[in-house]
């Protein structure tokens, strides 16, 4: 909440993960092209698959409440819960 009620500079949106059902105003996540373009800029995570950080739990819940907030310029990216 604190960063979707940014203003100015810094206002933009968050973008949970595709598959994601943890936030209402985007249930199912973020768009493909949405991901594509996120990808693409290079401001995406993906699914952990190293077997130390799948063993640690890193995994656990997989997409939901993870994602990305990116501001409307696309300057500024904050992942959410990537590990």
């Amino acid at each position: 909440r604190a960063l979707v009620s940014l203003e100015g500079d810094l206002k933009g949106c968050y973008y949970p993960l595709s598959g994601s059902s943890s936030y209402a105003p985007k249930l199912g996540g973020m768009l493909p092209a949405e991901e594509a373009e996120l990808s693409g800029a290079g401001m995406l995570f993906s699914c952990p698959d190293a077997s130390a950080s799948l063993s640690s739990g890193m995994g656990r819940h997989w997409p939901d409440a993870r994602g990305v907030f990116t501001n409307d310029s696309r300057s500024v990216a904050v992942w959410v819960n990537e590990g």
